[in-house]
């Protein structure tokens, strides 16, 4: 399991990173492409620059799917005033915590590191959550399950990512797998436009509040409407049409 590559800029590896992605399999179809698109591309960045890399996916049992619990009344569906996302839980973070585990096996005698994605700037209950947690950007920190992790961009705000993604767009960071084109894109028509001035004001290097458009579970039944999806309807009825049911 042990393996060794050297990168031009003189760094090796000895273990593989490795990357999980997960699919609650309700997402907007549209976003679960761009997903498998970006999967993609993150295989042929790592192919190219000799990184070693493993990518799983992690779905939900088929007793804890969306149409099982909800079609077949095996549990009740969260709605908007259930203070606890029992969905959340067993449609994201336990296939997420099972296939870590499971990948982790062959590297028992090493004790990884998570990333989050984490930031505090999201909501003031995300704050609340990850200060509890203790999560740093600048050192590992102790999950409270006793894993090892590290949030690179818990100090970031909604702004500073747009402006990372602007940046491998625009080529001022050479090294990133994909130029990030499609995220513009989905996230401008997910909300009337917006996201367009805000991709031109970043581009040209001024700080603005960046979009604030949400994707969610297609289905989910927490909310009134998926206010995102509508407008990728209504911006793009030809290319969208097909989720207007």
């Amino acid at each position: 399991t042990r393996r060794s590559s050297d990168l031009a800029n003189g760094h090796t590896f000895h273990h593989p990173i490795i990357v999980t992605h997960g699919d609650t399999g309700i997402e907007n179809p549209e976003i679960h492409a761009y997903a498998m698109r970006e999967i993609e591309k993150i295989e042929r960045f790592c192919a190219r620059n000799a990184i070693p890399i493993e990518i799983h996916t992690a779905r939900p049992y088929l007793n804890s799917s969306w149409a099982v619990r909800v079609l077949s009344g095996r549990a009740l569906p969260t709605f908007a005033n259930k203070a606890h996302r029992d969905c959340s839980v067993s449609m994201k973070i336990e296939p997420q915590q099972r296939i870590r585990k499971i990948v982790l096996r062959k590297y028992a005698h090493l004790e990884p590191v998570i990333l989050l994605g984490t930031r505090y700037d999201e909501s003031t209950e995300r704050n609340g959550r990850m200060t509890d947690r203790g999560e740093r950007a600048d050192l590992v920190w102790r999950s409270p399950d006793g894993t090892l992790s590290l949030s690179p961009i818990c100090d970031w705000t909604t702004a500073d990512v747009w402006e990372y993604l602007a940046s491998c767009r625009d080529e001022i960071i050479e090294r990133s797998y994909a130029d990030f084109q499609d995220i513009f894109r989905l996230y401008g028509e997910a909300s009337e436009g917006d996201c367009g001035a805000i991709e031109d004001m970043i581009g040209s290097g001024a700080k603005s509040s960046a979009c604030g458009s949400r994707f969610g579970c297609m289905l989910c039944t927490a909310v009134s409407a998926d206010w995102s999806l509508a407008n990728m309807i209504e911006a793009n009825p030809g290319e969208y049409g097909y989720l207007k049911p």
